[in-house]
């Protein structure tokens, strides 16, 4: 996340809310596909009069594999059709709106403010915005940039908290650039034996296995 958020014209007609959930490629992209095949399957022929006992018969002693005439999904289809939905179910897609307004809430957004398109909110606000959509998208690798930027002491708090203690992190890599020896030491502190610091002093830098505070001491 940088400190400039350039946005395309649909991204500036969407609301904050939308903007965060967007960012999750992989809901995104199995939301995508299990519409295709819903269209598939709707878009299927009516099934046939149910058949006389005798066709029933002759139809039951052949072969399978043609897939399911009352969905107009063959058994490829099917099976996908069952795996995206439960992938869906197992990264709570329908909670996605829900968990985005909680995350815009913690970075100060009040109700008035999410119902705005974003070209109408300013440069700090839309930084915001970029900041919930990158934690939300809970990417290998986190990239931040001055993050503490525009947000109150509230939201510093939350956000050094959030990449500190939060199991979405645990097993994630985040770079952080920061002025914030305060914000740098919060996120640090959980992250002794795993956290690397490198710090710019008198045009020099250097590199420490600890925050700021431990290592001017």
């Amino acid at each position: 996340m940088s400190q400039e958020v350039k946005l395309t014209e649909a991204a500036r007609m969407q609301t904050p809310g939308d903007f965060v959930v967007a960012a999750d490629i992989e809901r995104r992209e199995l939301l995508a596909e299990l519409a295709q095949l819903e269209a598939k399957a709707s878009a299927s022929p009516p099934p046939l009069p149910p058949p006389s006992s005798e066709a029933t018969a002759t139809s039951s002693s052949g072969g399978g594999g043609a897939g399911d005439a009352d969905t107009g999904l063959n058994d490829a289809e099917q099976l996908r059709y069952a795996a995206v939905s439960e992938q869906l179910e197992l990264i709570n897609a329908d909670s996605a709106e829900r968990r985005a307004a909680d995350l815009l809430k913690a970075l100060g957004f009040t109700e008035e403010l999410c119902r705005r398109p974003l070209k109408e909110l300013s440069g700090g606000w839309r930084v915001r915005t970029a900041l919930a959509a990158a934690i939300f998208a809970k990417p290998d690798l986190l990239l931040l940039d001055e993050p503490t930027n525009h947000l109150s002491i509230a939201a510093v708090l939350w956000l050094a908290r959030e990449l500190s203690q939060g199991d979405t992190w645990k097993d994630r890599t985040i770079v952080i650039v920061s002025h914030d020896r305060f914000f740098v030491d919060e996120v640090s502190y959980h992250y002794m034996m795993t956290m690397m610091t490198i710090m710019m002093m008198m045009n020099r830098l250097s590199c420490a296995a600890c925050g700021w505070l431990l290592y001017v001491m």
